[in-house]
């Protein structure tokens, strides 16, 4: 009977100290879990809100200038990459092609060409800046609270020079950032290395060549000719 009671006793000791160990774990990771939403919930200091404010100050006029160049930019090469891809067209013309998601224009026909030339591309470059070229401005504002702009984009030029494509917006700007106030009015982009004026003379010669014999193909000329152009 000594010895069953002890087995008992010892049982439940063990138990005891089980269960005991095991809110040891849990009290612990209870502790780990409260500690880490208190660090991400917690309430920003004074130190934590003077040095994010630091931060956002020592965003110059500069800076602005800086971002927004930047942002036209990459605004520039969008465009392209999308007038390139409606064949020149930014808004497309009566005789196109739209298929899912392929949507652009014909150069040929019937039996007359529909290409377009430089200044229908250049222009259409130009329309998509100026249709989108707002969003550089909202992101710029979008950056701190502590800035103040003033904008209106009036014009956009682009010049297609062999590989070089030359662009300039006009868009008078005031922006206020610190007590400070100062104006930009344009910005001047040049893209080097482009190939789409290459792209452009290869289709030129297709279409030229596709009139000389409008009910036929040359397929060896399209062969030929875009290899040389790569």
């Amino acid at each position: 009977v000594d010895r069953a009671v002890k087995s008992i006793w010892v049982k439940k000791m063990k138990r005891n100290k089980a269960q005991m160990a095991l809110f040891i774990i849990l009290g612990f990771v209870i502790l780990l879990a409260f500690g880490f939403i208190y660090n991400v919930y917690e309430i920003p200091s004074k130190d934590k809100f003077e040095a994010e404010k630091s931060a956002i100050i020592s965003f110059s006029l500069d800076n602005a200038n800086n971002f927004l160049e930047s942002c036209f930019k990459n605004l520039a090469y969008e465009s392209i990459d999308y007038v390139s891809a409606r064949g020149g067209y930014f808004n497309l013309p009566k005789k196109s092609y739209s298929e899912g998601t392929t949507k652009t224009a014909y150069y040929f026909y019937e039996d007359y060409s529909l290409f377009p030339n430089l200044d229908i591309i250049e222009n259409s470059i130009s329309d998509y800046l100026k249709t989108y070229g707002y969003y550089c401005f909202e992101d710029l504002k979008n950056i701190t609270q502590f800035i103040n702009i003033d904008y209106k984009i009036k014009n956009v030029s682009i010049k297609i020079l062999g590989d070089s494509i030359l662009i300039n917006i006009y868009a008078p700007d005031t922006i206020k950032l610190n007590g400070e106030t100062h104006q930009f009015n344009n910005f001047n982009m040049r893209i080097d290395n482009n190939s789409l004026y290459d792209v452009y003379t290869f289709n030129d010669y297709l279409i030229k060549t596709q009139l000389e014999d409008k009910y036929s193909i040359c397929l060896s000329c399209i062969i030929n000719n875009g290899t040389e152009n790569n």
